[in-house]
């Protein structure tokens, strides 16, 4: 039995890696064949060339099968048939799951179509998935009638994973899954606690609240941890007794989970006092800012919470400085022994200051927004922007002040502020028209790799608004070297315009601009890397056959040292911890962007992803997952995973550095440079 278990991993899919048993160092890494069909997907070309590949080895056909789907085009789902009716178990595998990957009716149809005369276990699994990420109601349907026995329960749950974070939810399909919560079944407890967690309308789940708090004490702590936040938004007589079994847990996912609800739970002022006890730092750091709504401190706590001040871990010190401005106004840490602030604590000022929300952090977060340190001043000027809104709507503060801050936000050097400035645009608070000049102006300086998710949030706000004039000032978009804005601009343009297909340029012009597959050539498909940290060490394994373009990259920018000295700026204790942005900020990434390579391979514990802003918008920023994460498959790229160190990561906290990261090898199994 597999001790950690990737809800998508399917026996079949390693037999790829023995087709590719190179060493790492390896220059024949992808056959010729397999060369021209990754190049033909990234450039969105594969559809005229399809049938050329279909008589290659099973391989090749697989790689062909894969490659469609990740292309994202539909054109080229008929031409899929023929994968479907493969003699390769893998192959077909291949192909319904690339189905999944593209959402129309004939997708949907071929996927039925070939789950009532498929025979094979993984290929039949593969299918309900990619029907509960395409689906309908009426596919749910369609699959309790025929996959609701107890041989098919795995199946089918793992099918409502995907439903149900698509919020397609029927009381039948949870009473179903509850139903194998208490089960017998190892696997099946824990994709019906995952999918009822995706279940968003704690009143559909109230009725079942009795098997709830029964799995609350199941054996599995993975289960446990899944149930403790499920229950934290259904409201119940015996919550708090619920939850102070659960905060007390052995397994501090579970307490962290736990501790996320105490904000939620009446009269749990003293259960949050003893959580803040917890061995577990980042158990503490979420009680802290998870403290009940209604909480009451005697002076003897309030002591202890300044107390935290002086704690060693950075981040508790951080959740203490934020709780306190939050709950007492920017004065309360004013007298204390560690102001002024260092600059590692300020961002926690800004957050506190943020949700404080009064009149007289304005000017505070105004000063903030000008820090040299964006880590500061993005928080800062989006605290000020959040702010100003909730005051003009409550009328504490004139429009016309939001206004101003606004217009300074898209006359920004700082392209971020300029889309922070644009997002607020969208908002039905206000006339915004005044300003759509200044956003013009703005948008002359925005295009490029970059500047992307700018750009992105510029294109949502014209869409919103839509200005009659503002064809001339997109249509430079629709030449941007990145996809996601060519696809955006063309989206936006046709919601808002009547043109001629002729006015858009052929997408065929920008084959040559994307990031190739040279560092593959160079240390081969499955290299380690070997990620030293503020807590220790973190030893990765890419790979470059499921992700050949973003491990190639990803390796480059670990060549050109990009990761060497950047923090963790973002960690979300039991979920994951996220690197790789020069800026702090969460904006920041390097010179390229790439496209988003989805496959069958799930995000388990420990699994390596790219972050994004959304589809075919990944670069730099990377996420290594803490727990099973299976609404993150099909939506992220996942290009490795963590084969030592993951003590490391669960001991990671945000502010953490990197202080080097480097290809290395594995020779006699020992590491060496």
């Amino acid at each position: 039995m597999r001790k950690i278990k990737d809800f998508n991993i399917f026996s079949l899919i390693i037999i790829p890696l023995f087709c590719f048993s190179f060493f790492s160092c390896s220059k024949e890494t992808f056959p010729p064949e397999m060369k021209t069909i990754l190049y033909l997907q990234n450039n969105r070309n594969l559809n005229s060339r399809f049938n050329e590949f279909l008589t290659s080895s099973e391989d090749i056909r697989f790689r062909l099968a894969l490659a469609s789907g990740n292309s994202r085009d539909t054109l080229i789902v008929p031409q899929m048939v023929s994968l479907l009716n493969d003699n390769s178990p893998l192959v077909r595998l291949g192909a319904v799951f690339s189905l999944g990957l593209l959402d129309c009716s004939s997708s949907r149809r071929l996927l039925i179509e070939t789950l009532e005369r498929e025979s094979d276990y993984n290929v039949k699994k593969q299918i309900l998935i990619s029907l509960g990420q395409i689906g309908d109601l009426e596919t749910v349907d369609y699959l309790v009638y025929h996959c609701g026995d107890c041989e098919s329960a795995n199946f089918l749950l793992s099918s409502l994973v995907y439903f149900f974070d698509r919020g397609i939810i029927t009381v039948g399909r949870v009473k179903y899954s509850i139903s194998n919560l208490n089960g017998s079944n190892f696997e099946n407890r824990r994709l019906a606690a995952y999918a009822l967690s995706r279940v968003r309308q704690s009143e559909v789940l109230l009725p079942y609240i009795d098997s709830l708090i029964k799995a609350a004490s199941c054996s599995d702590p993975e289960v446990r941890a899944r149930i403790a936040s499920i229950l934290k938004n259904i409201d119940f007589d015996s919550k708090l007794s619920v939850f102070q079994n659960l905060v007390n847990d052995e397994d501090w996912k579970v307490r962290i989970e736990a501790a996320k609800a105490l904000k939620s739970i009446p009269g749990s002022d003293a259960l949050w006092f003893e959580v803040l006890n917890d061995s577990n730092p980042h158990v503490i750091t979420v009680a802290i800012d998870n403290y009940p709504e209604d909480l009451n401190l005697d002076e003897e706590q309030l002591q202890f919470i300044y107390g935290l001040l002086e704690n060693n871990s950075k981040r508790i010190k951080g959740a203490a400085v934020q709780f306190l401005i939050s709950e007492f106004g920017p004065e309360s840490i004013t007298s204390s022994n560690i102001f002024p602030l260092p600059n590692y604590l300020l961002e926690y000022e800004v957050a506190g200051l943020s949700k404080w929300g009064k009149e007289d952090v304005v000017g505070i977060l105004k000063d903030l927004s000008q820090n040299r340190r964006t880590s500061i001043s993005t928080p800062a000027f989006d605290g000020l922007l959040n702010v100003s809104k909730q005051l003009v709507l409550e009328n504490k503060l004139e429009f016309d002040s939001l206004l101003t801050f606004v217009e300074s936000g898209l006359r920004s050097r700082d392209l971020v502020k300029v889309a922070l400035s644009a997002a607020v645009m969208r908002e039905p608070i206000g006339d915004f028209a005044p300003l759509i000049p200044v956003l013009y102006s703005a948008m002359e300086n925005v295009d490029g790799y970059i500047n992307a998710e700018v750009t992105l949030e510029i294109l949502k706000t014209i869409e919103k608004l839509r200005p009659k004039d503002a064809l001339e000032h997109i249509k430079p978009f629709l030449t941007s070297d990145v996809l996601a804005v060519r696809e955006k601009a063309k989206e936006v343009i046709e919601s808002l315009y009547d043109v001629d297909e002729s006015f858009y340029p052929n997408e065929q012009y920008f084959s040559s601009k994307q990031p190739g597959l040279s560092k593959l050539f160079q240390h081969g498909l499955t290299p380690l890397v070997k990620i030293e940290t503020s807590k220790g060490t973190i030893i990765i394994r890419c790979d470059g056959y499921y992700a050949p373009f973003t491990s190639s990259a990803f390796l480059d920018l670990v060549d050109r040292g990009f990761y060497n000295g950047l923090n963790f700026h973002r960690v979300v204790p039991n979920f994951v911890i996220q690197s790789g942005d020069p800026r702090g900020d969460g904006w920041g990434g390097p010179d390229f962007t790439l496209l988003t390579e989805s496959s069958p391979i799930g995000f388990g514990i420990g699994s390596l992803g790219m972050a994004s802003a959304g589809r075919n918008t990944e670069g730099s920023q990377f996420f290594i997952t803490i727990s099973p994460h299976p609404h993150l498959n099909f939506n992220y790229t996942r290009f490795g995973k963590v084969v030592e160190g993951m003590d490391v990561v669960y001991r990671i906290e945000k502010g953490d550095m990197i202080f080097s990261a480097k290809v290395i090898k594995y020779v006699l199994n020992q590491l060496c440079n």
